[in-house]
This record gives structure tokens, C-alpha cells and sequence, in this order.
């Protein structure tokens, strides 16, 4: 934190987001969400700051839960550098879920694409599962299984948990989809039919026509649709 001050005082703001990203995670710090908001607010026109200060304000750290707040900052972060990969996947999470704005899944694909795109994991987990799921969309095995595969790409970003773990749970479920899928194009247009025919009667004379008919009716059924 010294050495950042320092540059910070010698007009490198870009530190400022440093330092707030430290007390933001308790990085050699004390978790301080309060004091990681007014760094990022020193940081002035920086990006990830800028993102920063939107994942504050729409998870409610440090300030009241304000999602206007947040997708503003988020948009202002996108514009300031367009290949910052994590505004675009907030903002991509915002439009998903409806938070501050009307849910719109086709932006949220758009916006989470993009971030995916440029080696966000999160991003491209999200929109496995979208595709998995058919959240919104049609569902998509080889879409799920191709944006997991950019995902396993990706190495793990500092400062989201348990990506490693995420990955390979979404791997086993998506394979699992995978086989599911396969057995179901299998048996497509295979069809089963259990013919019953009742011969034996307690109350009276057994029966012969039932069986002579069941077995016409299987011959037929087995030449006619195998």
C-alpha cells in the first residue's frame, strides 16, 4: 500500500484502484468495503475502478444496494476501456437476472459473449449453462459444450472463488447432457408396443382366439415398423 500511495501522490490514480482492490478483498489488509469505495472513487476515470465501484453498489458493500448506480458505472467502465472483459460480464449479469433493468436474456448473451470472448471463465460458464438450460433461448448442448471448452482455457481470475471447482462441476453436467442427448437421438423414432392378450378366465373356458390375434397383430407390427 506504501509504494502505491506514493504513486498515487505522484498522479498515477491507476494505484488508487490498487489499493482499493486490497482493503475490497482483505489483501494484506483488513476487509474495509468503505475504504476500498473511497479508492476507487480517487482512482477517478479508471476502468476497473470504475467496475469496482458498480460490483459495490450492486451487491450492496460498503453503500446501500443501488443497481441504477451500478449498471452506470458499468456502462462508464465499458466506455472508458471496451476490452476490460469484467464490466461486460456485471453488465451481462444484470441484464440476466432483471436487476435495474427489464430482463433481457438476448443482451445478456451479447454482453457476456463479448466478456467470454476476451478469457472471462465466469462469462463463458454463464453462458454454458444458459445454452445448457435453454434459459430464455432454445436449448443448446454444442453451444454449452463449446463456450465450457473456452472456459477450461481460461486460467482462474484473482478474486473469484472456487473457479476451478465451478469448472469441473459444469464439465461433469454438461457431459452427463451430452449422453443424455445421445441416448435420446438413439432411440428417436424407435417405438415400443406391449400387446396383452387375455386367454386364461377364471369364471369360464379358457380362451385360444386372443393369442392367435396378439400374434397377427405383432407380425404385422414388426414388418410394417420393425
Amino acid at each position: 500500500i506504501k509504494y502505491h500511495t506514493k504513486a498515487a501522490n505522484n498522479g498515477y490514480l491507476d494505484s488508487f484502484n490498487s489499493i482499493g482492490w486490497k482493503f475490497h478483498t482483505g489483501n494484506g489488509v483488513i476487509r474495509d468495503y468503505k475504504k476500498a469505495f473511497n479508492y476507487y472513487i480517487k482512482a477517478k476515470d479508471n476502468s476497473y475502478a470504475l467496475d469496482n465501484l458498480g460490483s459495490l453498489y450492486r451487491l450492496g458493500l460498503g453503500v446501500e444496494t443501488d443497481f441504477a448506480k451500478a449498471i452506470k458505472y458499468y456502462k462508464k467502465s465499458i466506455k472508458l476501456d471496451n476490452e476490460n472483459s469484467y464490466p461486460l460480464y456485471h453488465l451481462g449479469l444484470m441484464y440476466f437476472k432483471g436487476l435495474g433493468v427489464e430482463r433481457d436474456i438476448a443482451k445478456a448473451i451479447k454482453l457476456l459473449s463479448s466478456s467470454a470472448d476476451m478469457g472471462n471463465s465466469k462469462a463463458a460458464i454463464q453462458l454454458s449453462e444458459i445454452y445448457e438450460l435453454g434459459i430464455g433461448i432454445q436449448k443448446n448442448i454444442v453451444l454449452a459444450k463449446n463456450w465450457l471448452e473456452k472456459a477450461k482455457e481460461f486460467p482462474n481470475e484473482e478474486g473469484y472463488l472456487h473457479l476451478k471447482k465451478i469448472k469441473k462441476f459444469r464439465i461433469a453436467s454438461i457431459e452427463k447432457a451430452i449422453q443424455i442427448d445421445k441416448e435420446k437421438k438413439k432411440n428417436d423414432g424407435k417405438f415400443f408396443a406391449l400387446l396383452i392378450g387375455i386367454s386364461k378366465y377364471q369364471n369360464f373356458s379358457h380362451l385360444i382366439t386372443p393369442l392367435n390375434d396378439i400374434n397377427k397383430i405383432g407380425e404385422l407390427l414388426r414388418d410394417k415398423y420393425s
